[in-house]
């Protein structure tokens, strides 16, 4: 199931308001929400929501939400804070969790080897080079990328290698390869660089634009005279 099926927009900021009775009901409600943005983050990658109860006496002064990258213990991420409303007011990125620091949360990374850009193995000179130092994983221009992103967002990877190419789509229902296991949710990023292009299915995006590229495309010569000059020479 679909972020869509849930809610229009994955990526947007949603607030759920909840309204109930003081005492034991109120506390119910306190661990009916817990487990709603636990729920809507696991289970369908909805990761910035607000709850609150505004008619609580107690609790009407909070915003509670989700933090799906916080480390609670070995192997362990996701708790719910709260933050007082006035706190917010002064820093309102105190609801929103960002994406630049994972803090060692596992990610799901599809690649295959690619000459020259994503390689397994470099010559003896190069691997010992500085732009590859602590370098555990793929050479050449996507796997140094791959590795500056692991770096700066600092996630773990859980490593799928068994594709062998970038994939196409035939239809919603038929996506293959790296992308296939991106539409299909098998994956959470894909680290071989492609072209930005639509494939059709909605539930997969690019990250960031590294480089471009030219096409050239072979056609024809062109005749010293057109064709339909030649007609008017008989």
């Amino acid at each position: 199931m679909t972020p869509r099926v849930v809610v229009s927009e994955s990526k947007a900021i949603y607030f759920i308001a909840y309204v109930g009775y003081q005492g034991k009901l109120g506390l119910r409600i306190s661990k009916c929400a817990a487990d709603n943005l636990k729920k809507l983050w696991e289970q369908y990658h909805v990761l910035n929501v607000i709850s609150q109860y505004p008619c609580s006496e107690q609790w009407g002064d909070r915003f509670y939400v989700y933090r799906a990258f916080k480390k609670v213990g070995e192997n362990l991420w996701g708790a719910v804070v709260t933050h007082k409303i006035q706190d917010v007011l002064l820093d309102h990125r105190k609801i929103v969790n960002s994406l630049r620091q994972l803090n060692g949360f596992p990610l799901r990374v599809t690649l295959f080897r690619r000459p020259p850009t994503m390689l397994a193995f470099v010559t003896k000179g190069l691997a010992e080079s500085p732009v590859y130092q602590k370098h555990q994983w793929y050479y050449g221009m996507d796997g140094r990328v791959f590795i500056t992103f692991k770096q700066h967002l600092n996630f773990t990877i859980i490593l799928d290698n068994s594709s062998s190419y970038y994939g196409y789509a035939y239809g919603n229902s038929n996506v293959t390869y790296t992308l296939g296991k991106i539409v299909r949710e098998e994956a959470d990023f894909a680290a071989n660089s492609r072209f930005l292009e639509y494939y059709g299915p909605a539930n997969y995006e690019y990250t960031a634009v590294i480089t471009d590229d030219e096409i050239c495309m072979i056609v024809p010569k062109a005749p010293k005279m057109p064709t339909w000059k030649s007609m008017m020479l008989c």
